[in-house]
């Protein structure tokens, strides 16, 4: 088994709920706007300047879920998003 050198310093992890999950409370894709903010957060050139090679313990891991059964499983990430709505 050969892994690659280096890793990205964030993964995000985003369910279907924006592209047709019956379930989904919000009806739009963030993932473009949380990648934004991982970019500008300075998480990347923190943890490639302390950390070499990055391994996936070490990556910061992003969910997001458009609905409470959390498909992404954003309550095991380091930072989970759910969404939900008023009854």
């Amino acid at each position: 088994m050969t892994t690659p050198d280096t890793l990205p310093t964030h993964s995000l992890k985003v369910c279907r709920g924006a592209t047709g999950c019956p379930h989904a409370v919000i009806g739009r894709d963030v993932s473009e706007e949380i990648g934004a903010v991982m970019a500008r957060s300075g998480w990347g050139a923190f943890l490639a300047a302390g950390v070499k090679p990055i391994r996936h313990h070490h990556q910061f891991r992003l969910a997001v879920a458009s609905c409470p059964n959390g498909c992404s499983q954003p309550h095991i990430a380091d930072f989970g998003l759910i969404s939900f709505g008023r009854v």
